[in-house]
């Protein structure tokens, strides 16, 4: 089984369409347990768009969304 991380890459509060095109590809891989982790200082916004793309994919297991004081 693969596990496949993928670091969201949004503006703080809307995800950047390559993250779901990360996410559409990834879920291609059979077998794979995918992870998105979303990095912000409020990531409430960013980690709810994210999962919508857990949901529309059912091979994606979880999400993780992080705050982190830089």
């Amino acid at each position: 089984m693969a596990k496949i991380l993928i670091v969201a890459e949004h503006d703080g509060s809307k995800l950047n369409p390559a993250t779901a095109k990360c996410v559409a590809c990834a879920s291609q891989i059979a077998g794979a347990e995918i992870s998105i982790v979303v990095f912000a200082a409020d990531p409430t916004a960013v980690a709810t768009q994210a999962a919508a793309y857990r949901e529309s994919h059912a091979s994606i297991r979880s999400r993780i969304p992080c705050t982190r004081s830089l």
